[in-house]
């Protein structure tokens, strides 16, 4: 193969009797000897959930900005990496909560202002693009025309409300999202989410998009029902130290996350982790930690992990 291209099913050694005798055995062999799971002991607090042929072409972008073009064959990965792991985070890379912010703000703009007050309610867009860049929702209240103590309230109300059940059906997929986790399914690719949503939020859009199949019920990290948060990158890093300490050993794992704290919890934890811009966080939120690649959705990420993951195993 030329410099760049990969992948198995080439017409190079695939073909004729040769290559059907090779698919033969391996067949056979996975037959045989298949991956089975492992049972794992659960925090109180902390835990793991236990509940029941075309080619493309993409360039990725470190956060140097430093282009990386490869050459991925999508269609003929099929457990050829079962020693590899992806970690994702739930929101961000999978769901779009734009919309449920989005609904929270006007509901707690309308209960905060008073009649007659001039309330300046911004659209999605201007209302995303400054949750992105991580404006205090103090001041995006105040922007919305709330005083400074209506303000207060508004950020209170919001921290109340924004995770609740009902508020949670306003979360959708992203765009991409399932056909890209169906790919990683295919590769043999161990899947684990790790996710600061509780175990009855997890357990909405699990079921509401059949999300669980992807997702062996000890690979599902989340904060328990009654746990009592600290903050995103503490309880994170908590979460990422029991899942490494629980989880068989295998040859590479990989981090994919939308904020800070899944920047920070891979990094503690000497895991590669690549930003995504489908979620919650701006380019430059992101790049003032340093992730080692940041790209536009799961997706690219899924590239970048098996051009990766294909060159430390050519040794290119």
């Amino acid at each position: 193969m030329g410099s760049g291209e990969w992948g198995v099913g080439s017409g190079e050694w695939m073909g004729g009797w040769g290559g059907s005798a090779v698919f033969i055995c391996v067949y056979l062999c996975a037959s045989v000897f298949p991956l089975s799971p492992f049972p794992f002991s659960l925090s109180p607090l902390l835990r793991s959930t236990a509940y029941h042929p075309h080619q493309m072409i993409q360039t990725f972008e470190g956060y140097q900005g430093e282009p990386k073009k490869t050459l991925i064959e999508t269609n003929t990965h099929h457990k050829i990496f079962p020693m590899l792991r992806i970690i994702t985070d739930f929101d961000g890379p999978i769901m779009d909560v734009s919309e449920r912010y989005y609904q929270v703000y006007r509901f707690c703009l309308e209960l905060v202002g008073q009649p007659g007050q001039p309330i300046h309610t911004l659209s999605k867009a201007e209302f995303w693009a400054l949750k992105r860049s991580q404006t205090p929702e103090r001041q995006i209240g105040q922007i919305s025309g709330l005083d400074e103590a209506q303000s207060l309230e508004f950020a209170r109300i919001r921290r109340q409300t924004v995770h609740t059940i009902p508020y949670l059906s306003y979360d959708v997929p992203v765009k991409g999202a399932i056909a890209t986790l169906e790919k990683i399914h295919q590769t043999g690719i161990e899947l684990v989410t790790m996710t600061m949503r509780r175990v009855r939020e997890l357990d909405n859009a699990l079921t509401r998009y059949n999300l669980g199949r992807f997702f062996a019920d000890d690979r599902r990290y989340c904060l328990a029902n009654d746990y009592v948060k600290t903050n995103d990158v503490s309880d994170k890093t908590q979460l990422m130290g029991r899942a490494i300490a629980e989880l068989p050993k295998v040859s590479d794992t990989w981090m994919v996350g939308d904020t800070e704290a899944d920047i920070l919890s891979a990094k503690a934890n000497g895991i590669p982790v690549i930003g995504v811009l489908s979620g919650i966080r701006d380019r430059t939120q992101l790049q003032q930690h340093q992730p080692d690649w940041i790209v536009n959705n799961l997706g690219e990420a899924f590239e970048v992990i098996l051009s990766e993951s294909a060159s430390l195993r050519t040794g290119s």
